[in-house]
């Protein structure tokens, strides 16, 4: 019948007994240490005619002896040789091919195996024997397309069949030594497994419901108190709602949960597949003051329905996300991933990606030029478009600030000590971002074409942070940090005061003393403003 796998307990009930009467001589129960283990064997031992597989048992006993038994071996003892050859050959030809080997290894790997396993186990021996076992004295139903066995333990299996005879849903019943009820229910059309448990008074206490092929997981758990009101915890692909009801059945309060971790504050993060070193570093600098913690948590917008707006200051724009686009967490191009650690990170690593992505494909940009909003990557495109990206480009794109930067700064260390001496003066109002020129073999992590961002400064070392890995600080010394750091960026978070509107365009000044770059000349209003500002934080 099909859906019935040979060698179930519902195959064996089908054969009317024979089976059964063949392993009249084992006992139901040999539970060993030995079982409790899963060993195996090459299936192939019990392949050919009975003596053929005897003589190749003898071959493997004869090349143990001496030792101590196999857990296999001592199993096949404890059943009978001629037993499991009896139970292996189905179609009782005398012979026991591989296919039907086959049918009787992929039993240990569920009710829905796609592939037979090559060898066989101990595992697989005791559910054999047990499902014969437990055939005996079963009854077997037939109503044309749904049909029924029952077991002599009170276990029933339920089968149903569509129009053309084929398999439909399979549903097994089982009651545990408290007599809790579990009905497990297998759609062989959707793949699916329904799996519902109630308690000794009939009551459901757990529902689960796995189909992720269509992302339809769900699980429902209800706990009752003595009173006669109950609590119900539902958790579906997108959220988690808990509900409570009264005695009379009427609901009392409901919460609903969004299946992501979003509260706007930056964890610990990794860097995946996806070349957005340049992101996570700039994210990483705004996190290690609290000025910058509130610009970053100021970006991100929950909204009512669970979705989640990212705001791009300094490019004038918000990109809007659904829960389960945030839960699914996928990048432009399949084979890569964002950052692990954090679904905040995530959202910007979305946000700026979505934007650069746009800014591609209109082609009205400049690779790896020095207008923040309108430049990418030289090897970014619409489908990678987080690949390569400038020291404080995203820096930009959060806060609307221009960072004042040093490139080729490895042959500037005053300047560059200058800037460390600046943030180190006050953490909380500035954020720095550094590249190196090469590898440094004397310290692990310091690679070129790579971004990192500063957490702190003393006299001996420059103390940086590699997105690979956010939670680790590495000590360069600062005369090595000095003689390899390639471009150095330092943004002033004390300027946002004086921004009051979003930025929709912003023009970077012309370029001085070669390759650095400073913030637009201040009136003298803003600088006074700023003097006493500053005086009275």
């Amino acid at each position: 019948m099909d859906g019935i796998r040979k060698y179930s307990k519902e195959w064996f009930a089908l054969q009317g007994g024979k089976e059964q009467a063949n392993l009249a001589g084992l006992k139901k129960g040999v539970e060993s240490r030995a079982l409790q283990q899963s060993k195996t064997l090459n299936a192939s031992m019990f392949v050919g005619t009975k003596e053929e597989i005897q003589e190749k048992y003898n071959k493997l006993v004869e090349a143990d002896r001496g030792r101590r038994p196999s857990d296999v071996q001592t199993n096949i003892q404890k059943f009978g040789l001629e037993n499991i050859i009896e139970a292996l050959d189905a179609n009782g030809d005398g012979e026991v091919t591989q296919e039907e080997v086959n049918e009787v290894a992929a039993l240990d790997t569920g009710e829905l195996a796609s592939k037979d396993d090559v060898n066989l186990s101990t595992d697989d021996l005791k559910l054999l024997y047990n499902n014969a076992l437990d055939a005996v004295n079963s009854s077997f139903e037939d109503n044309g397309l749904h049909k029924e066995f029952h077991f002599e333990n009170g276990d029933v299996t339920k089968l149903d069949l569509d129009n053309r005879g084929q398999l439909s849903t399979k549903t097994k019943i089982t009651h545990d030594s408290n007599g809790n009820e579990m009905s497990t229910t297998y759609g062989y059309k959707s793949k699916s497994v329904t799996e519902v448990k109630y308690d000794s008074d009939g009551r459901e206490v757990n529902y689960k419901y796995d189909d992720p092929d269509n992302k339809k997981d769900y699980t429902r758990e209800t706990t009752y108190a003595d009173d006669g009101s109950k609590t119900v915890t539902k958790k579906e692909y997108i959220a988690t709602t808990t509900s409570e009801y009264a005695a009379d059945g009427n609901l009392k309060s409901e919460d609903i949960k969004y299946n992501y971790n979003s509260d706007g504050k930056i964890d610990a993060t990794r860097q995946q597949s996806i070349g957005d070193c340049w992101v996570l570093s700039a994210v990483n600098a705004l996190n290690e003051s609290e000025d910058g913690k509130k610009i970053l948590s100021d970006s991100i917008q929950h909204n009512d329905d669970g979705s989640v707006t990212v705001k791009l200051k300094g490019l004038n724009k918000e990109y809007t996300y659904s829960a389960e686009e945030i839960i699914d967490n996928k990048y432009q191009s399949p084979n890569k991933h964002y950052a692990t650690g954090d679904t905040d990170m995530n959202l910007f690593e979305k946000a700026i990606g979505d934007y650069r992505q746009e800014l591609i494909a209109s082609g009205d940009y400049k690779p790896n030029g020095r207008d923040l909003s309108r430049t990418a990557g030289d090897e970014a495109t619409v489908d990678d478009p987080l690949k390569g990206g400038q020291i404080d480009e995203a820096i930009y794109y959060i806060t609307g600030l221009t960072p004042e930067y040093v490139g080729e700064a490895n042959g500037k260390p005053d300047k560059v000590e200058k800037m460390l001496n600046t943030y180190n003066k006050d953490h909380d109002k500035y954020v720095m971002t550094v590249s190196f020129q090469e590898d440094d073999p004397n310290i692990t992590g310091i690679i070129d074409h790579h971004a990192y961002n500063i957490s702190n400064v003393d006299d001996e070392n420059v103390y940086i942070v590699n997105p690979h890995d956010s939670s680790k600080v590495i000590a360069y010394p600062k005369a090595d940090f000095l003689s390899n750091a390639k471009g150095v960026a330092l943004t002033d978070l004390t300027s946002l005061q004086e921004k009051e509107q979003p930025i929709s365009q912003h023009t970077i000044s012309a370029p001085k003393e070669g390759d650095i770059y400073t913030e637009p000349k201040e009136s003298l209003f803003n600088k006074i403003s700023k003097f006493f500002q500053n005086l009275f934080r």
